[in-house]
């Protein structure tokens, strides 16, 4: 649904003409609106129009209204203004009145041209009133000529239009809407396209913009925001601030944000195709910089949960990982001295010490800016401006229980998921309490849907063990504060039984699955990769929190194991033989060192623990010494 409502008539060609225009005009401003013959934005066929002219108007949040000569003649444009302004829409008019003067034919005789001339004036006039009357408190943009404009008339129209809208609405109104779709997406980061519903964050939007327009004056910069699991970082710069950067497209390029994951350079090759450019093989520092050039707008290169380059494994051969060498690309693409160039990444900053101990380089170009959480004072904020742009309604009361049941860490993805199942249990456009009622609440919203996935009541011993080795053996991790924290893993890679209970709970939202390459066929090379969906649910599911409670000196073990990995490709052969060794005597060890090494151990690593206990010359890796 648009944010703006095109109300003319098609009576006559400037009414067409000028909404010709504006739909150009919006496209070009990413602009969300309704036109009803547009195919895009306009009524669908089949649709009943009536009806679906009545629902763009409530849903719209300006009106501009083409006042022709034939406006005021047409019932439905007159409805649609009456409709728009009885409902407190802003409404802009745009003044298309022809004067006498560009009508009036020339006639052989005089004293009837004379009367045309004034017949056309009194109609005019006629018309004025009738602007008066219907708008006469609204400032209007005339057009002087306005079937014919002059090039400088017209943008002298597309700046007060534009001006004007942006002085109506903030930049999220201006977004395009369907209300069909939920506006609250539960515990997956809100994206781009759930800008236009993304609410209660505006006074961290707006800082972040300043951050980093004040970075970007320098030679390319790198911006880092960091946050606690919870602070809501992805959806805030996804739904938040590159919408905001893409708002302001005469300043800012923002390619669309990816996440690095297992193949950084494809993921990046991927939003830059988005962005027009085309493969030809070249490198990718070239492709950005020709990406970049002769363009006067700063290239934003957005990189979600930077924390995923930090954490990779080994390389089937041993060598230097593809997250290793996307780093050194970063390091180079900081180092050229051309200004033009952003990277803004989050990071979970917990994970500081392991940027400042890999490379602490990198790290000395970055500026940080810490995130504060959301504070329960924006919590109403987030439920209603969501509602509100989808037509929704809460019960009495509803709102207020939201508010005062949302507390804790995880407060936010908490309150989001609940929404998002309230939606789902709505009745007719009403979220309900009595669906809040049968969720449990706020802290219970996710262990009763995880319930409905599987209940280890009446599960099955082989389905329970399947389904804790799916969660501890690939979907949890320990990070540095030894806390449990979400990793990805390939959905082939799972226990098979445990699979359709996993599919469960990525159709009721609390895991998440994607291909790490969407516009490629899912193969050995693009599997299929299942992640929770937030690490709220590793706090909240009982049955998951006794299994990490549990196996947590395993993880822990585990974790060093990944370190150790980690070492054995050190520069230092000192470092190297070291890790080599502590991983020896952790395989010969046993109960959950030995485990731990079994399960995180590549098969590089397997192959040079077998000739751990041999001498140096006949070590298969040469280069341990």
């Amino acid at each position: 649904m648009g944010a703006i409502f095109i109300s003319y008539t098609g009576r006559d060609g400037v009414g067409s003409g000028w909404a010709d225009r504006l739909v150009q005009w919006f496209g070009e401003w990413s602009y969300g609106f309704f036109r009803d013959n547009d195919h895009s934005n306009g009524i669908k066929v089949g649709a009943e129009w009536r009806q679906a002219l009545r629902r763009e108007l409530r849903l719209a949040q300006v009106l501009v209204c083409l006042y022709s000569d034939e406006y005021d003649s047409s019932p439905w444009c007159v409805s649609e203004l009456a409709i728009a302004l009885e409902k407190g829409k802003t409404v802009i008019p745009i003044l298309l009145l022809q004067k006498p003067e560009d009508r009036s034919p020339a006639a052989a005789d005089e004293k009837l041209q004379e009367q045309h001339r004034q017949e056309l004036q009194q109609e005019h006039e006629d018309k004025l009133l009738g602007f008066q009357l219907l708008l006469g408190d609204r400032q209007a943009i005339e057009v002087p000529q306005p079937s014919n404009p002059s090039p400088e008339q017209l943008q002298a129209v597309k700046d007060r239009l534009r001006a004007s809208l942006e002085q109506a609405l903030k930049w999220r109104k201006l977004q395009d809407w369907d209300a069909s779709q939920s506006p609250y997406p539960g515990l997956p980061a809100f994206t781009e396209e759930l800008a236009p519903v993304f609410f209660g964050r505006d006074r961290d939007i707006e800082a972040v913009c300043e951050r980093a327009s004040s970075e970007a004056l320098q030679a390319p910069a790198f911006l880092l925001l960091l946050g606690a699991s919870g602070y809501g970082k992805s959806s805030l710069l996804r739904a938040g601030v590159v919408p905001r950067l893409r708002a302001d497209g005469q300043r800012w390029l923002p390619l669309n944000p990816f996440r690095p994951g297992q193949k950084p350079f494809d993921a990046l090759a991927g939003v830059m195709q988005a962005a027009g450019w085309q493969n030809d093989g070249s490198a990718p520092l070239t492709q950005l910089q020709r990406l970049q050039a002769n363009r006067q707008r700063t290239l934003v290169l957005v990189i979600d949960q930077f924390e995923e380059l930090l954490v990779g494994g080994t390389d089937a051969d041993g060598q230097q990982t593809e997250a290793d060498r996307f780093l050194a690309f970063l390091q180079e693409l900081l180092g050229l001295r051309a200004a033009g160039l952003l990277v803004l990444a989050t990071m979970r900053i917990d994970f500081m010490p392991l940027l400042q101990n890999r490379c602490s380089d990198l790290l000395q170009k970055a500026s940080s800016m810490p995130l504060r959480p959301i504070k329960v004072e924006d919590f109403a904020e987030l439920i209603e401006g969501p509602a509100a742009r989808s037509g929704l309604d809460l019960e009495t009361g509803l709102k207020e229980r939201l508010v005062a049941e949302s507390e804790g860490p995880d407060s936010l993805p908490l309150l989001a998921f609940t929404l998002e199942k309230l939606w789902r249990q709505r009745q007719a456009n009403l979220l309900t309490l009595a669906a809040y009622e049968q969720l449990n609440g706020v802290e219970g919203a996710v262990s009763s849907q995880a319930q409905l996935c599987w209940n280890p009541v009446t599960s099955s011993e082989a389905e329970a063990t399947a389904l804790r080795q799916a969660f501890l053996n690939h979907l949890v991790t320990l990070n540095e504060q030894e806390k449990a924290a979400k990793r990805p893993a390939r959905l082939q890679d799972l226990p098979e039984p445990s699979r359709p209970i996993i599919e469960q709970m990525v159709q009721r939202r609390l895991l998440v699955s994607y291909v790490p390459q969407p516009d490629k066929p899912v193969g050995p090379q693009n599997p299929v990769v299942v992640e929770i969906a937030h690490e709220a649910l590793l706090r909240t599911w009982e049955p998951l929190k006794e299994w990490i409670e549990a196996d947590k000196e395993e993880l822990l073990q585990r974790r060093r194991v990944r370190r150790l990995g980690e070492d054995l490709k050190a520069e230092a052969a000192q470092q190297r033989r070291q890790a080599l060794e502590q991983l020896a005597a952790l395989a010969a060890a046993g109960g959950s060192e030995g485990r731990a090494v079994q399960k995180e151990a590549t098969e590089p690593m397997t192959q040079l623990l077998a000739a751990a206990d041999r001498p140096v010359a006949e070590r298969e890796d040469a280069a341990l010494v």
